[in-house]
């Protein structure tokens, strides 16, 4: 097993349906490489595969209410560049202590959730990192009186 195209370089180990493997600690593709041996000392083609390592939480770029036509819901830019976007968890509780993950989704338009109050987002990618929390605070809203002349 290698992580470098030419196996033929590394020592032979003996054989197990799982071997641990540590790769390098720098988030992104990898590819590895496995050469098998036979007991006639026969060698098999050289098999690879590509895995992604992803130590890196989402990133959220913008979160708020937006008001369109009279009703509130919620926006998100959040990215996540290597394994992607998960779901996400909004809760009025800092706790998120009786938040569900859901799908992740750029917008929510959810009557649990009212445009006057603070709410707690974050976000996870599929690789099971989790962001920071991020509190949404509330809509603000100015009301003028309406006078009549």
């Amino acid at each position: 097993i290698s992580t470098e195209s030419d196996v033929v370089r590394v020592s032979l180990q003996t054989f197990s349906e799982t071997i641990p493997w540590t790769l390098d600690s720098t988030d992104g593709e990898k590819t590895i490489y496995v050469q098998y041996q036979d007991r006639a000392n026969n060698l098999s083609e050289v098999y690879q595969t590509t895995v992604v390592l992803d130590t890196t939480p989402p990133q959220i770029k913008s979160a708020g209410w937006k008001e369109e036509s009279g009703s509130q819901k919620l926006e998100f830019e959040v990215t996540d560049t290597l394994s992607g976007m998960d779901a996400m968890q909004i809760s009025k509780d800092l706790s998120f202590a009786e938040a569900l993950w859901m799908p992740f989704s750029s917008s929510l338009n959810s009557p649990q959730f009212a445009s006057n109050q603070v709410v707690y987002v974050h976000f996870r990618d599929r690789a099971g990192n989790i962001s920071t929390i991020l509190s949404i605070q509330p809509l603000n809203r100015l009301f003028l009186p309406f006078v009549v002349r």
